[in-house]
């Protein structure tokens, strides 16, 4: 396959049409900002295509995680999905993390 990096600001490189549905792997590796595109990340996303979403969470950093995503899919997306995997990236301060998820998106 071939791989084509689009470089800019979410909400307006992505707003033409002609990528919606076509694009298999998104990666949202900006955890204080993924929640505000992650309604754009869906439009973009293909049937069986992964998201890479990153946040910030604290006390039970896997569960809250969790819990954000799936809500904030359910709120903002029109698509069925599986959470792949979850997995702390690192400790940013006291008692807070980033986290990974990995999202399977399914039309």
């Amino acid at each position: 396959g071939q791989i084509y990096p689009i470089h800019g600001e979410a909400s307006t490189v992505f707003s033409s049409c002609r990528l919606k549905n076509s694009v298999d792997r998104i990666i949202m590796n900006l955890p204080e900002k993924a929640k505000y595109f992650l309604d754009v990340a869906c439009k973009l996303i293909k049937p069986g295509g992964i998201i890479h979403y990153y946040t910030f969470a604290s006390d039970d950093p896997i569960e809250n995680a969790k819990n954000e995503v799936c809500n904030m899919l359910m709120k903002y997306c029109n698509l069925s999905f599986s959470i792949t995997s979850l997995r702390i990236v690192k400790v940013v301060a006291p008692r807070k993390w980033q986290v990974a998820v990995d999202i399977k998106c399914f039309k």
